[in-house]
């Protein structure tokens, strides 16, 4: 009887060869701007916004005066959620508030320090008085006319505070407040007080108050 032959030995145990080495995990290439969707990027951005709360006080006061709007960020891409100045020229801080209606109708309630309130869009049909920028020299505006506000504001881009100073008795609305008057400035005549920049991304007007309401002047970038 022939005796069996003796199982081989395991390859760990008579082969010291090297293993084949190891590859590293490539990384995933890194999303360019050039790749990124503008409407994506501007999708986030709102949606990050419409996080953001406001202040309790403020919050309350608004739902008190316009119970069917709420505070929205998002209205716009970009720019705080309220603004604070004096828009109707009696020397107290009144509040600007990006808010939606109950059908989602972006616009911009105004909170008077005197008590009440005005709503910009958010739903409301009204118009307002438009006019073109003046300019420092003396030039006359043209002839104002009015024009309906639209009801949704989401076209809104970007908005802040322009404030107003006095240039040999014309109003004129700066970016930055303390600015000398006349210089780098929107000559606004009949503005009560300061101003809201709103900038659709493509052209930018402001928005001011005068005795005879409010006043959409378009500042032509």
């Amino acid at each position: 009887m022939v005796a069996a032959a003796p199982e081989p030995e395991e390859d760990a145990r008579r082969c010291k060869c090297p293993g084949e080495p190891a590859v590293a995990a490539q990384p995933e290439p890194a999303e360019s701007d050039a790749d990124k969707d503008p409407e994506d990027e501007d999708l986030k951005a709102r949606r990050a916004r419409a996080r953001k709360r406001l202040p309790k006080p403020l919050a309350t006061r608004l739902r008190r005066e316009l119970p069917e709007h709420r505070p929205a960020c998002d209205v716009t891409a970009s720019g705080p959620c309220t603004v604070g100045g004096d828009f109707d020229g009696d020397g107290r801080r009144d509040d600007a508030v990006l808010v939606r209606s109950t059908h989602h109708a972006g616009g911009i309630a105004i909170l008077w320090a005197s008590g009440g309130s005005d709503l910009i869009g958010g739903g409301r049909h009204q118009c307002w008085i438009t006019t073109e920028q003046a300019d420092l020299d003396g030039s006359p505006n043209p002839e104002p006319c009015l024009e309906p506000i639209d009801a949704d504001l989401a076209w809104v881009a970007h908005w802040e505070l322009l404030t107003r100073q006095l240039n040999e008795g014309t109003p004129v609305l700066h970016r930055r407040p303390g600015r000398a008057p006349g210089k780098h400035g929107h000559p606004a005549p009949g503005a009560l007080g300061d101003a809201l920049l709103i900038d659709g991304g493509d052209a930018a007007a402001a928005l001011y108050r005068t005795a005879s309401g409010w006043t959409l002047m378009h500042l032509g970038f």
